[in-house]
């Protein structure tokens, strides 16, 4: 049967093409890639901070990631995390009313005095007024007198300018005469009073604290009966609007107090037992306690006028010449700078020297009456008066233990459950202000915010308002906004220009109020954000897919994000950020509501992310309040890309066979996408732990990695294989079946070559098993065969010839898909036999012939595999080789086909066109004769033109043909 003009394999010579060289083919470039193949990372740390744009002043990136800089907010324990430290809670008072600054020393913490001394409202018009109006004159001058207020109440006691003082009130009436809340000054209160005052020189006449009224300076004394640059002489007593200035001394907080060092003596509880409440047995003092004065040499009988000190020359020259006993001493009325006297505007001590007696009846006056002159003053003190006694010069003023506010702190109570700050104000007080003293040190806006929850009774939980709390600054409230937070909680915002100086920063609450406060704020206007500088580019990036972030966030505290598809520098200049409205990417217009948190932006909106520039740019955008401020640690983006991983190319060894049983390999591997991470080997299969390569460079870094593999455990004599995988930045490794190798021998002692003049010692090739051939009879075809080459101990193939003996070579088609297997596929035409000769480059060579008879013989099918057979254990042994090799020549006669694959040059003479028409006569298939070195081929059975046609080509649209004419063709042989 005739088959001359075929020239295209059938059926099933396609089926077992396609099947033998499916690597090959074009399925493989339709590859389906996974969704996120290929991750990035902006990850923000001390090290990458150079990579984003952000202000230093309002933002940082160090080790604990992005996040607003540490004194960002310029509160200092703004959340009340742990107690309420840190923050001042001042009253306002109600007018009349001064704000005094505790003194430990004297065991007082913060209270309210009144301004002026004690005045009746007789109309309830909450003024003072005068003696006739209250029926009340004073037996002489002009006070309001205490016996004749009918149906006195303490409640209509007021302090205010206006009105004349009440007087003619004993120690025992006084005690009870103040307003509810507050009671009779005690001497500890008057003491801090007094010690505060002192130290101000605004109460100095020339400003200087310490002079002397003689120098036209001294310590302000008002109206003491006598003109001087300390005193003056008003009304008997004065009293009203427009006052002589010289009455008013000054707090270090500026509140003011009217007539304290002049006017009308004033009755002051010594309350011994310090609880601010009048004891009889405890708070009298008996003239045996007074100190004693002296002039020098003699100590004084009786009553008189002393100086605190000897250089106080008036009083008659008496002196104190001790501090008293029992209660008295000098603490109790002396001031801070004991030098000071009279001469400097202070006052002198009334008292009774030398007493034995022992009765506790006298009460304590302070500051001295408007016809006392040098006498009055800041420390003045009338020992001697009965506290049962009353008199027109005596009156009286009241104070309150506490400043009428209070905060307590509370733990789990805050805004999200934390600690929050419980900030009562009493209805005797205006209001009270929480504040710090900030110096922001500059002059740029801020915004100042808090939140509130009102808990007073009748609105727990209710609408807060400026009736309620208002945002304080410097000295008074600001114009606040309100916004509900739900659960009763409130925001209240306003903004500021700040100042190089210290000021007061906080809220003030109202008078009655009772609030929650937490997460005070006080932060620069300006964006609080972080963008990279430059974007990422993949120019392979065939759709963004995915956003995720590592960030800390707590309470109310945000990160939201915006994108860009430029470098992040020219997206901020030109205003090009993005936000994902929930159907399409817009232009971002601010950085307010045109956000996107990290779980929005997911797969539906970055695959909808343009991919034109192959660029993308991140901005973080940080909201916080309080103490809870949020940390980024890295943004992760995920895109389809090419997801291969890195390219190996690795050096054979050289030389080989080697006398090293620890051989090293060396190579370079280069990604597309991402950087080099690690390269690793295995010797003599893939399924134990793989090993660590060296990068040169010491580090796996960079997209090109020259890299050095050491084999750590001792090799065997005989062939080995390494195999090589990489891995890149993204994780993507190379995949079993793909991993690179290398076959090599390791032969530790070589024999010498006899013939060898030079005595050197030469390798000996270990090689004794011969190829193995194969061949099978076409189950579709008549006369059409199929030949198998493979070599079992493979060091290349390289001589291969198929020559006919009285049959007739129609066509051939081989491929060589490495170097160690060939397979042909031949047709013959007519009776007798073709002979296949193969030798490997260790010079092993195997024949077959194959005998044509007109009998049909079907031998079952064969599907091979192009696999490398394992090769066989192989002895330690040297074997000399076969003494005459093969000739790697083609004898050509008139009724005999041959054809030879070879190493030698491609400018060989044997004329190959006709007879091996499938496999290009330039490919290079063996052992280098000069290095003996395997040869990595450049061109492989895909690269061929006629295996291309079957390959690529063909491969789809031939197997369908193939399948038509298998199943349409009468089978000679059926399968």
């Amino acid at each position: 049967m005739s088959k001359k003009n075929k020239k295209l394999l059938t059926g099933i010579q396609f089926f077992l093409v396609l099947i033998i060289f499916a690597k090959f083919s074009v399925f493989d470039v339709l590859t389906i890639k996974a969704l996120n193949d290929v991750y990035y990372s902006f990850d923000y740390t001390s090290a990458t901070s150079g990579n984003y744009t952000y202000l230093t002043g309002l933002m940082a990136v160090d080790d604990n990631g992005a996040h607003p800089a540490v004194d960002a907010n310029k509160f200092t324990n703004p959340s009340f995390t742990s107690d309420n430290s840190s923050w001042s809670l001042e009253a306002t008072p109600l007018d009349g009313w001064a704000l005094v600054p505790g003194n430990g020393a004297y065991l007082t913490s913060d209270f309210l005095v009144m301004q002026y001394e004690a005045k009746y409202d007789c109309t309830a018009d909450g003024d003072g007024d005068i003696a006739a109006t209250c029926s009340a004159p004073a037996d002489f001058d002009s006070g309001v007198d205490y016996r004749d207020l009918a149906g006195f109440d303490p409640d209509n006691v007021v302090s205010t300018a206006n009105g004349g003082p009440i007087v003619h009130i004993r120690k025992t009436q006084a005690v009870n005469a103040c307003p509810s809340g507050s009671h009779l000054i005690t001497n500890n209160e008057w003491m801090t009073i007094a010690r505060n005052i002192e130290v101000q020189p605004t109460n100095w006449a020339d400003g200087t604290v310490g002079s002397t009224v003689s120098s036209s300076g001294g310590l302000k004394r008002g109206n003491d009966g006598a003109s001087s640059s300390v005193g003056y002489n008003g009304a008997n007593p004065e009293f009203g609007t427009g006052r002589d200035t010289k009455a008013m001394l000054t707090l270090s907080n500026g509140s003011q107090i009217w007539d304290l060092s002049g006017n009308v003596y004033e009755i002051v509880n010594f309350d011994a037992n310090t609880n601010g409440t009048y004891n009889e047995a405890a708070d009298l003092i008996s003239p045996s306690e007074h100190p004693e004065a002296t002039n020098g040499t003699t100590t004084r009988s009786g009553e008189g006028w002393s100086g605190f000190t000897s250089a106080d020359t008036g009083a008659g020259g008496w002196y104190l010449e001790n501090d008293g006993s029992g209660s008295i001493n000098s603490s109790v009325f002396r001031p801070a700078d004991t030098s000071l006297t009279a001469l400097n505007g202070i006052g002198r001590i009334f008292h009774d020297s030398d007493s034995a007696d022992t009765n506790k009846s006298q009460t304590l006056l302070r500051g001295g009456w408007y016809s006392d002159g040098a006498n009055t003053g800041l420390y003045s003190l009338y020992l001697p008066w009965s506290a049962n006694a009353s008199y027109a010069t005596m009156g009286y003023r009241c104070a309150t233990s506490s400043t009428g506010v209070s905060q307590l702190y509370e733990a789990g109570v805050g805004q999200y459950s934390s600690g929050g700050n419980h900030v009562s104000i009493d209805s005797s007080v205006q209001n009270g202000k929480l504040t710090q003293s900030i110096n922001v040190g500059d002059t740029s806006t801020y915004d100042l915010s808090a939140y509130v929850y009102d808990e007073t009774i009748g609105n727990d939980g209710g609408t807060v308002d400026d009736t309620i709390a208002e945002l304080y600054y410097n000295g008074s409230a600001i114009a606040t906004s309100y916004e509900d937070q739900g659960s009763g909680w409130w925001k209240l915002s306003g903004s500021i220009t700040g100042a190089n100086e210290s000021r007061e920063y906080g809220i003030i609450a109202y008078s009655g109020k009772d609030v929650l406060v937490d997460d005070l704020t006080l932060l620069e206007q300006g964006e609080y954000s972080v963008f990279s500088t430059n974007s990422y580019t993949n120019t392979s990036v065939d759709s963004w897919d995915s956003f995720s972030s590592v960030e800390n966030t707590s309470g109310s505290s945000t990160i939201n994000y915006q994108i860009c598809t430029d470098n992040g520098s020219n997206c901020e200049l030109g205003n090009s950020w993005m936000y994902w409205d929930g159907d399409s990417w817009e232009t971002a217009l601010n950085t307010t509501t045109h956000t996107n948190t990290a779980a929005e932006l997911d797969t539906t909106a970055m695959q909808a992310l343009p991919i034109i520039s192959t660029k993308i740019s991140v901005k973080s955008i940080f909201s916080f309040i309080g103490e809870e401020s949020p940390e980024l640690d890295s943004i992760q983006i995920g895109l389809s890309g090419d997801g291969v991983p890195p390219m190996l190319n690795v050096n054979p060894l050289s030389a080989n066979p080697t006398s090293n049983p620890m051989p090293s390999f060396n190579g370079v591997a280069t990604d597309d996408i991402g950087t080099v991470a690690s390269v690793e080997y295995q010797i003599d299969g893939t399924g134990g732990a793989w090993l660590s390569c060296l990068a040169n460079d010491s580090a796996f870094d960079e997209v090109a990695e020259n890299f050095t593999c050491n084999v750590s455990s001792t090799l065997t004599d005989g062939q080995h294989v390494i195999y090589f995988r990489a891995t890149d930045s993204n994780d993507a490794t190379t995949e079993m079946g793909s991993y690179s190798e290398i076959k090599f021998n390791v032969l530790i002692n070589p024999t010498s070559n006899n013939n060898d003049t030079t005595g050197e010692s030469v390798f000996i090739k270990l090689d004794t098993l011969v190829p193995e051939i194969t061949i099978k009879k076409d189950l579709v075809k008549d006369d059409a065969f199929l030949v198998i080459i493979t070599d079992n101990f493979p060091i290349q193939l390289e001589n291969i010839s198929i020559i006919s003996s009285g049959a007739q070579i129609l066509d051939k088609s081989c491929l060589m898909p490495d170097d160690y297997t060939i397979y042909c596929v031949i047709e013959t035409d007519g009776q007798g036999s073709f002979i296949v000769t193969a030798t490997d480059s260790s010079e092993q060579t195997a024949q077959t012939e194959y005998v044509i008879t007109q009998d049909v013989v079907v031998d079952e099918p064969i599907v091979p595999v192009p696999e490398t057979p394992a090769a066989p254990a192989q002895p330690n042994i040297p074997v000399t080789p076969n003494s005459t090799p093969p000739e790697n020549n083609v004898t050509t006669q008139s009724d005999v086909t041959s054809t030879e694959i070879s190493s030698s040059d491609s400018n060989s003479s044997q004329d190959q066109t006709n007879e091996f028409p499938d496999i290009d006569s330039s490919d290079d298939y063996g052992i280098n004769s000069t290095t003996n070195e395997p040869q990595v081929s450049e061109n492989n059975a895909t690269k061929n033109p006629s295996l291309a046609l079957i390959l690529c080509g063909a491969s789809i649209v031939t197997l369908a043909l193939g399948i038509i004419f298998f199943l349409g063709k009468k089978q000679e042989n059926p399968f």
